[in-house]
C-alpha cells in the first residue's frame, strides 16, 4: 500500500504588491496552486483561513494525488463543511434532472 504525499501550505507575505498582501499556496510533488488577495481601498478582503479552504480545493480541481486533509485543517472548518453540503445537493439535483422522465 502506497501512501499518498500530503499537501503543504504556505502564507506568503507579499509586500512588494502592497501592505497587507499574501498568497497562500498548496503544494504536492505533483503540483502547486495559488492565490494572492491584495488589499484595496474600501475593498473587501477574505480572513487567511477563509484563503486557504479556497485555495485548498482548488488544489483538489486539478491534483488528486495528494491528501489534502491538514492543508483543509488549517482553513476555514465553517466555509468548507458549507462548500462540501452545497456540492452535495447541487450534484444531487444535477443527477435527479438527468433521471427525470427516463424508464428503465
Amino acid at each position: 500500500m502506497t501512501r499518498r504525499p500530503i499537501a503543504t501550505i504556505r502564507v506568503l507575505p507579499m509586500p512588494q504588491l502592497g501592505e497587507g498582501a499574501i498568497r497562500i499556496e498548496v503544494s504536492c510533488p505533483a503540483g502547486r496552486t495559488g492565490i494572492t488577495q491584495i488589499p484595496a481601498p474600501n475593498g473587501v478582503e477574505l480572513p487567511v483561513p477563509a484563503l486557504i479552504t479556497a485555495v485548498t480545493f482548488r488544489h483538489e480541481e486539478s491534483c488528486s494525488a495528494c491528501d489534502t486533509s491538514e492543508a483543509h485543517a488549517r482553513g476555514h472548518a465553517e466555509l468548507r463543511a458549507w462548500t462540501e453540503e452545497t456540492w452535495a445537493r447541487v450534484t444531487a439535483e444535477s443527477v435527479r434532472r438527468h433521471l427525470h422522465g427516463r424508464r428503465n
